[in-house]
């Protein structure tokens, strides 16, 4: 069945609720889930010594002021990094003094601290860059007592990378896999690859400037649901509810909380 046919919008927080937190941080994770998300969405990358942690850039630098690449720090030297002041500094209208000295956390932590009473909405990073990582989540997902959580829908699986998905597949047939899609590739070439991914994916998560009837009928049509990101004004939401969107990824969860209780 698509999802939303009762026409209530998933509620999927970007980074968190990283319009009002330091993103991929624990407070932008609890933000969020008091805000009324969905789904907690997590950009994972893998450090030097294999662990899965929450950053959405390559580098370390944006969030932490260190220079060097996630995939070549260890985990122990993660963890001592701030990943909070930047947030205050960029924005100081909404600054906390407990957002100073926050951590980039592990997904296992993450697990660990949410279990399952929340959903999560996974994507990890350049899979091509890292022989074997399907396998490595999957493992992951087993050893944190995740595993009926996902095949149940509470771990989705996202990707611009169809051939990484595909492993996935092989994998683990259960997981609830979803296709991305970014700017660039325009509205044809999606409606195009509808069927195509409708093979492997449950849904598919398209920029939201290529979000209109004739894409979220066609992808209907095939059996996915469509969740845009990243959606912050209500106005937007208001339009991409009015296509058909299943879901919804954004900063702001309260937003689509509030607009949804209307």
């Amino acid at each position: 069945m698509v999802e939303g046919s009762a026409r209530r919008v998933v509620n999927i927080a970007h980074r968190g609720a990283s319009g009002h937190a330091p993103e991929h941080t624990l407070a932008a994770y609890d933000l969020a889930l008091e805000m009324g998300a969905d789904f907690l969405e997590q950009d994972l990358h893998i450090t030097s010594d294999g662990a899965f942690v929450a950053i959405h850039d390559a580098t370390l630098q944006r969030t932490t002021g260190r220079p060097d690449l996630v995939r070549e720090t260890r985990l122990e030297d993660i963890r001592k990094l701030d990943a909070g002041s930047w947030f205050n500094e960029a924005y100081p209208e909404r600054a906390r003094a407990g957002f100073s000295g926050l951590r980039v956390p592990a997904m296992d932590e993450i697990f660990d601290r949410y279990g399952k009473s929340t959903k999560y909405y996974v994507e990890v990073k350049d899979p091509h860059l890292f022989p074997g990582v399907e396998q490595s989540f999957v493992d992951l997902l087993r050893e944190s007592g995740m595993m009926g959580h996902a095949r149940e829908g509470g771990v989705r699986v996202q990707s611009f990378d169809p051939e990484s998905l595909a492993r996935f597949q092989a994998i683990e047939p259960g997981l609830v896999l979803v296709r991305l899609f970014s700017f660039i590739q325009d509205k044809g070439i999606i409606s195009d690859e509808m069927a195509e991914t409708a093979t492997y994916a449950a849904g598919i998560g398209p920029d939201k400037f290529n979000v209109d009837d004739v894409v979220v009928s066609s992808a209907h049509d095939h059996g996915l649901f469509v969740n845009p990101f990243t959606v912050d004004t209500e106005a937007e939401m208001s339009d991409l509810i009015e296509s058909g969107a299943d879901g919804i990824f954004t900063n702001f969860p309260d937003r689509l909380a509030a607009l949804a209780a209307r």
